[in-house]
């Protein structure tokens, strides 16, 4: 399969890191390998497996600024969210790593004398991870980490366009002895993905999981008549003097979109904007170039991928505004009846 070269969307020339999609085939084989090595992690008692995680914890907290910076240089959050992944990181295992002393059974009664009934918690056995790019890291940990607390094995397929900084966080799971090699990283696309996904479980991989996308960015601001105009006139200002740019600088609010299939899909959503509609926030509309500049924007816009929404931009800062999600905004009149939020 061709090699997929992950950008930054900031600088195009800069290229982060190749990869090598696999066929469904070794998806499968990466699920047996992990299945295997499952077992012997299983039969860690849970509070040591806690410990492990931990352990991961504390390694990316104490070398969070490198995988920021991964963040920011391949997905192109600001620098300042990408430090927020991380810590996310450190959260999920902080948070985990004491259910391994929860990990609780239950007593049942018995209809008969001298015996006693207990039920205690098995380990699923082999997992799957698939995660969207919009939250390289912290996302996937959500689901990484309880299910290594739990005993399970984690065969991960990142998005191929956040490869280095799925390596990133590998790299630090990696580093704690005892995890190595319970969750293998595997590139692949969307097809050959499930195809792999259908193999395994054929192959009885006993679960998977899915996690990524979180679709939280607000879209419609119903604003109360007595207050709407006001509104309206704050928040153009708020977002016209938004900082738009390289997300490395510093006070910049809104970076390059990941993917180019993010940025196609984003025109075609501005594209939906007509003559009948009133914008603001912006001095432009589509792609930031020299030709169709933003006020204030940091960096060369020639040498990256950012898009000038005249709809406006959060007031407060949302990465989920690099994905296929825009953030333009529906501001409706102040009198649309009972079905205004429709």
């Amino acid at each position: 399969m061709a090699t997929y070269a992950s950008t930054n969307p900031a600088e195009l020339s800069d290229v982060v890191t190749r990869v090598e999609p696999v066929p469904a085939e070794e998806f499968a084989g990466a699920a047996r390998r992990a299945k295997r090595a499952q077992r012997a992690w299983a039969r860690l008692p849970a509070p040591v497996r806690g410990q492990v995680v931990a352990n991961i914890g504390r390694l990316v907290e104490a070398n969070a600024e490198a995988p920021a910076r991964v963040v920011t240089r391949e997905i192109g959050k600001p620098l300042v969210e990408a430090r927020g992944e991380a810590q996310e990181v450190v959260d999920t295992c902080a948070f985990f790593s004491g259910e391994g002393r929860r990990l609780y059974g239950r007593t049942v009664p018995s209809e008969m004398p001298d015996e006693h009934l207990f039920t205690f918690r098995e380990p699923v056995g082999g997992t799957v991870v698939v995660t969207a790019g919009d939250f390289p890291v912290a996302v996937p940990s959500w689901s990484i980490v309880p299910s290594l607390l739990c005993g399970n094995s984690v065969v991960w397929k990142p998005a191929e366009y956040a490869a280095a900084s799925a390596q990133a966080f590998h790299d630090c799971r990696e580093a704690r002895r005892r995890a190595a090699g319970r969750v293998p990283d595997v590139f692949a696309d969307g097809e050959e993905t499930f195809r792999g996904l259908e193999l395994a479980l054929e192959q009885r991989v006993s679960g998977s999981g899915t996690a990524g996308r979180r679709c939280t960015s607000l879209g419609t601001v119903v604003v109360h008549e007595d207050v709407h105009d006001e509104f309206v006139r704050r928040f153009a200002e708020a977002v016209a003097t938004a900082v738009v740019g390289d997300p490395f600088h510093e006070g910049v609010l809104y970076g390059p979109l990941l993917d180019e299939k993010f940025a196609v899909g984003f025109e075609e959503h501005l594209g939906r904007i007509g003559d009948h509609h009133v914008t603001h926030g912006s001095t432009g509309s589509g792609r930031i170039t020299n030709a169709n500049p933003r006020t204030g924007f940091r960096g060369d816009p020639e040498r990256g991928r950012t898009a000038a929404d005249p709809a406006g931009l959060p007031l407060v800062p949302n990465p989920i505004r690099l994905s296929a999600t825009p953030p333009t905004y529906r501001l409706p009149p102040p009198r649309l009846g009972d079905d205004a939020s429709g």
